[in-house]
């Protein structure tokens, strides 16, 4: 059996693009001759693909694994008659069965027809397979702008760091999320002196210095870690620390980071200072915890920092009320 297969291609011109990767070269002359009609697009061997490109649709005698799971849309089988008696897998039409209604990612249609299938038949096939192409590419491309534009809304142009809108977003979910909430830290910090690079540099060393400060914050966190930077030289940290410690180790070690970096980008030495809360591991007879009320704690923990001299780090401790 000879399985047809599609995926969509948000790059590919109008017409649908077909690989004839089958054996029997009579059946790829026949079908060759049929799509080409159609005025689509044939290589008649995987080595005539343009390198990286994948066809929108594959007839071919190789398994469907040998292209990706996330290849294949699209089957239609060619068999030997009689049609098997077997029941068409999910998702198919057969002898009037029931189409299931597909995931996004599976196979969008399974359809079997006898090797003597005439010319008219596989031009309906065809045709309703480039129709597939078209509305897969037209889905694909909207998704992909709709994604750009929600990265866009969210992300920082500057340093690629989250921004603020973000960083509001994900300090509300992980402080109500009680998997998240225990033990959360929030840091804030800022920048030393950082508007003398500007006035003394220049806004373009300034500019400079704040992205080897996004970069270097991001290499010393882990994945789990969520840094924004949330206007200016100031930045925001969430970190899923057990205790002050742990919390102290990461923080200096995000500074010492920063002075290291900023030297290649700056012709002064440029430091950090930060302050930052950890919800308590026991809320009893505490205040409660919210977004802004860690947020205000790791911010008064910053003005300390600064008001002691700056290039330090000050942690807020929560007090009984």
């Amino acid at each position: 059996m000879r399985p047809v297969c599609y995926t969509p291609r948000m790059d590919h011109p109008t017409h649908p693009q077909i690989l004839l990767d089958l054996r029997c070269r009579d059946t790829a002359k026949r079908l060759a001759d049929v799509f080409r009609a159609q005025a689509a697009t044939i290589w008649t061997a995987r080595e005539q693909l343009p390198a990286g490109q994948t066809p929108d649709i594959i007839l071919t005698d190789a398994a469907a694994s040998d292209w990706g799971s996330d290849v294949l849309a699209a089957t239609v089988r060619i068999v030997d008659e009689p049609l098997p008696d077997e029941p068409p897998p999910d998702g198919a039409t057969f002898e009037g069965q029931d189409v299931d209604e597909p995931e996004a990612d599976d196979v969008l249609s399974s359809v079997w027809l006898p090797r003597n299938v005439s010319a008219r038949e596989l031009t309906i096939v065809g045709r309703l397979l480039a129709e597939i192409v078209r509305l897969r590419r037209r889905e694909h491309a909207e998704a992909e702008l709709r994604q750009k534009l929600v990265d866009a809304a969210q992300t920082d142009p500057l340093t690629g760091l989250a921004n603020r809108r973000a960083w509001d977003a994900t300090l509300s979910s992980r402080t109500t999320d009680t998997a998240t909430a225990m033990r959360l830290c929030l840091a804030i910090l800022d920048l030393d002196h950082f508007k003398r690079v500007n006035d003394e540099q220049g806004h373009d060393v300034g500019d400079r210095v704040l992205r080897a400060v996004g970069q270097t914050i991001r290499h010393c966190l882990r994945t789990d870690d969520f840094v924004a930077r949330l206007g200016g030289d100031e930045f925001g940290l969430l970190l899923w620390i057990p205790d002050e410690t742990t919390a102290r180790l990461v923080l200096d070690r995000v500074r010492e980071g920063i002075a290291r970096a900023t030297a290649d980008a700056s012709a002064t030495r440029v430091t950090a200072s930060a302050g930052f809360a950890l919800t308590p591991a026991d809320s009893a007879g505490k205040r409660p915890v919210t977004p802004d009320s860690l947020f205000t704690a790791a911010d008064a923990a910053l003005r300390t920092a600064k008001q002691q001299g700056r290039n330090r780090l000050v942690s807020y401790y929560w007090f009984r009320g």
